[in-house]
């Protein structure tokens, strides 16, 4: 079935109202595991800088939701628990998913036309990414679409073990950096206008690089083995998205991943991770739509 949520999310142990902000409409489309979907609308994101009980939340340890992502993070993680703990059969449990979805215009867009393009944005993360995965579409006033997605976790080999990566804990990570302005949104750009150059280096010698940009774009206060293990991070999770089993392959596996960013056909992770970042700088109210 279809449900509609407007003005609030809620979630089995609390429920949170939210203030729509600076005049931008945003559609989630969810489809999980026994084929059903439900669509909602919420804002784009909550300053818990703004609201006691976030800062709460965020001094006792808990993650705050404070954008969108975390907000559909956390519900997907809800009903995947809540599902999982429902069925019997360990088989089944491990094939529990939830593919989302979202769509974020300006107000004077169709809600029509934004609840299309959530559904769109909801199916290419299953076709394109291969199920259990996000994708945000991004509607600007111009007719530009950015689009990005990606997977809720990767495994990804270090040391010789095989270490889980989330994305979107990393991602969150930026939007703080972006919004305390500890890191300037130049050092997208520069990452951007560098990629094709940084795929084609090593491991080690890309991280460098990364870490070189971020360094040279921070506000002087974050330290060099922060920036190092920010670049790492970027580094490890660039190297899980090109290496991701389960999306569907390409027609031709002697076809390079494509290093556009508005490039229909898989990208290279890197490109892909960059593309999440130029999201987070509009999440930080860093770009207009």
């Amino acid at each position: 079935d279809v449900f509609h949520v407007i003005g609030f999310v809620g979630f089995p142990q609390q429920q949170r109202a939210w203030s729509v902000r600076d005049q931008v409409l945003l559609a989630i489309e969810m489809r999980v595991a026994c084929g059903d979907d439900a669509f909602a609308l919420a804002p784009l994101i909550h300053d818990y800088k703004q609201n006691e009980n976030l800062i709460a939340e965020k001094e006792s340890g808990q993650q705050p939701i404070t954008t969108v992502l975390a907000l559909v993070d956390q519900l997907q993680q809800a009903y995947c628990n809540e599902v999982r703990a429902a069925v019997q059969n360990e088989e089944r449990k491990r094939h529990v998913t939830t593919s989302i979805g979202i769509a974020i215009a300006h107000h004077y867009t169709s809600l029509s036309s934004v609840r299309r393009i959530a559904k769109e944005a909801e199916e290419l993360a299953k076709k394109h990414y291969g199920r259990n995965a996000l994708v945000v579409i991004i509607l600007r006033r111009s007719g530009e679409q950015t689009r990005v997605g990606c997977r809720w976790q990767y495994l990804n080999e270090h040391n010789g073990k095989q270490v889980l990566l989330q994305p979107l804990l990393l991602f969150a990570t930026f939007y703080e950096l972006f919004i305390n302005a500890s890191l300037s949104p130049h050092c997208v750009y520069m990452l951007l206008e560098e990629a094709p150059t940084l795929i084609a280096l090593e491991a080690r010698a890309q991280q460098s690089e990364i870490s070189r940009i971020l360094h040279h774009q921070q506000n002087g206060h974050l330290s060099k083995q922060y920036i190092q293990s920010l670049a790492q991070q970027v580094t490890e999770l660039a190297l899980a998205m090109d290496n991701d089993a389960q999306r569907p392959q390409r027609p031709s596996q002697q076809l390079p991943f494509a290093i556009e960013l508005h490039a229909e056909e898989r990208r290279h992770g890197l490109i892909e991770i960059i593309g999440w970042l130029l999201v987070l700088l509009f999440l930080a109210r860093k770009e207009n739509i």
